[in-house]
């Protein structure tokens, strides 16, 4: 696994939690590929050292984007409410044998244990 400005992130970011990680990112590597809804991918978001991602991404295009980047971290930021999303990209994680962690915002965990 790269270190430092050589470490390549895919974050697809569909909460506040995904938001986060992506600033936070920022500071430490120059290779973010920040995923986005297209509904929601001309609106402002963090701009800078990272390459926006507004397109679904199928199983297909996940693979894609991993056989041409080589990502070092897959970050999953999709909202609880979807967990079809989130095993779809932690399949594909595991299938290119990169790490994957899930973030979940913390209004999303205190709805789902209440």
């Amino acid at each position: 696994m790269a270190r430092g400005k050589d470490f390549k992130a895919l974050v697809f970011m569909g909460t506040q939690a995904g938001l986060q990680v992506v600033n936070r990112l920022k500071e430490y590597t120059e290779h973010i590929y920040a995923v986005v809804a297209p509904e929601y991918g001309y609106q402002e978001h963090p701009m800078g050292n990272m390459t926006l991602i507004t397109n679904y991404l199928d199983d297909a295009g996940m693979q894609r984007w991993m056989d041409r980047v080589k990502f070092d971290l897959v970050i999953d930021g999709v909202s609880a409410d979807r967990p079809d999303i989130s095993e779809a990209i932690r399949a594909a994680a595991e299938r290119n044998e990169v790490d994957y962690l899930k973030v979940i915002d913390k209004l999303n965990m205190i709805s789902r244990v209440a």
